[in-house]
């Protein structure tokens, strides 16, 4: 079976959400590493493009809200097994909000992924795999699911292009040293993994998320190539115009969302470690459930 992917940038839609209402949006950020300061900069950068009126909310401290529209930040927090942040956020304001879910690898959760079917959840998908799985978990019907690319990719061209045009040299070695890492390779003695620079609900100040992603662009922009299994390092590293070698984490994600958006970039690669990423048990289920073959 074939899918005909219902692909809309978040942009787009937010302009035309925008549009139907006068009161703001509320945007709650993300927990996590440096990697998700450069989703939540690429956002601030795009609702400030779009002169969206919106206001930035902790994930600690969220205060009780009703029959507003409630923007969550992109990433990889949806992962049932892993992490349920956003899940236990999302199921408290999903009845009586307009919740809108930004550009995420999804992995499980079905019963939160179903109530798109309300229509108070909106959910954006940031690689192919978590469309269809998505899709499989609401019965085929695709409607308020969306695909578009991460949105660390919407970080302005000006905030990049000095540290594009720094000469780097050498290698960089950024691995995972937590949960998502496959350990199908080594760690490199001289590694550093930069993302877990800072690691919390963090990324609500502006300033401070700008500050770390900002961080991030001026160690990498000093070398030449970049071999790391953090999806955001390579990201960055890409659209700074460095050899990438993007190793996979310990499900989907990185070979997912490296096939949706990153090898557009010429100096982009994919070091296929493992064979079955995308064939976990809990997609053969899926599969399964919707009588669909590979």
């Amino acid at each position: 079976m074939q899918f005909a992917y219902n692909q809309k940038s978040a942009a787009e839609f937010l302009a035309g959400v925008q549009a139907e209402q006068a009161e703001p949006l509320y945007y709650v950020a993300n927990p996590g590493n440096a990697g998700d300061a450069a989703i939540a900069l690429g956002t601030f950068h795009m609702l400030d493009r779009l002169g969206i009126d919106y206001r930035i909310l902790s994930s600690e401290n969220l205060p009780p809200l009703e029959g507003k529209t409630i923007l969550f930040s992109g990433g990889g927090n949806l992962v049932q097994g892993l992490y349920d942040d956003l899940y236990n956020i999302i199921n408290r304001f999903v009845d009586g909000n307009r919740c809108i879910v930004l550009p995420h690898t999804i992995f499980g959760y079905e019963d939160l992924i179903s109530r798109v079917k309300s229509g108070n959840l909106t959910v954006f998908c940031r690689d192919k795999t978590s469309y269809n799985v998505c899709v499989m978990e609401n019965g085929l019907d695709s409607t308020n699911i969306f695909l578009d690319d991460d949105l660390a990719f919407s970080i302005n061209e000006e905030f990049l292009r000095p540290y594009r045009e720094k000469a780097g040299c050498g290698t960089a070695n950024c691995f995972r040293t937590d949960s998502e890492a496959a350990g199908l390779h080594p760690v490199p003695k001289d590694n550093r993994d930069i993302s877990f620079s800072w690691n919390g609900a963090l990324w609500f100040d502006k300033e401070f998320t700008e500050s770390v992603v900002r961080s991030l662009l001026i160690y990498l922009s000093a070398y030449e190539s970049v071999r790391t299994d953090r999806l955001h390092v390579a990201i960055l590293a890409a659209m700074l115009g460095r050899n990438v070698f993007l190793f996979p984490n310990s499900y989907y994600k990185n070979r997912s969302v490296f096939e949706m958006s990153l090898k557009k970039y010429p100096k982009a690669y994919f070091v296929n470690t493992s064979t079955d990423l995308l064939h976990s048990e809990y997609v053969q289920y899926l599969l399964d459930k919707n009588g669909i073959t590979k």
